[in-house]
């Protein structure tokens, strides 16, 4: 038995959101008591909150790491908020807006909205009070901070958190 199933990456699924909505349809065409759930960066999801509610999807995941527009550009190389890569600042204002569009439009649908906080010491540890308080007054259910782990390509000055920064 498989359940739940979430739609989650590599990359955004609401890039292509015709692709992944097709795919949420047919699993619940084909397994109508199936526990669905998606996982999104926010950009491109509000305008389908009311496609995902008739869909009965149970949880949306929100990856939202900061709450300003200066954090998110020492976050992300890159941020595209359609077809085409904006510059930084106009880019991450976009994410920053979609994020919270986001979380009111499914909020409004009944549906249960996670955010998905990622600490990054020296780069975002300031932000996830913020960002709580914001995702909670859209109508975020709940909010988990994990612990930032290295990986290639990752910001030079990004570390893992230490016990310190984690108390």
């Amino acid at each position: 038995e498989i359940t739940p199933v979430s739609i989650t990456g590599p990359g955004e699924p609401m890039a292509q959101p015709d692709r992944t909505l097709q795919a949420l349809i047919a699993l619940r065409e084909a397994f109508p008591e199936l526990a669905l759930r998606l996982s999104s960066n926010g950009l491109g999801l509000a305008e389908h909150a009311e496609t995902l509610a008739r869909l009965n999807v149970g949880l949306v995941t929100l990856r939202a790491h900061a709450a300003s527009v200066e954090s998110l550009g020492r976050l992300f190389a890159w941020i595209r908020p359609g077809v085409r890569t904006l510059p930084m600042n106009l880019a991450a204002g976009a994410m920053l807006a979609a994020q919270v569009l986001a979380v009111q439009a499914l909020h409004k649908q009944g549906l249960k909205v996670k955010v998905h906080g990622l600490l990054v010491p020296g780069l975002n540890e300031a932000e996830m009070e913020p960002l709580a308080r914001i995702m909670a007054e859209a109508g975020a259910s709940c909010m988990h901070v994990h612990p930032f782990a290295p990986f290639a390509g990752a910001p030079e000055d990004a570390r893992p958190p230490t016990a310190g920064d984690l108390a």
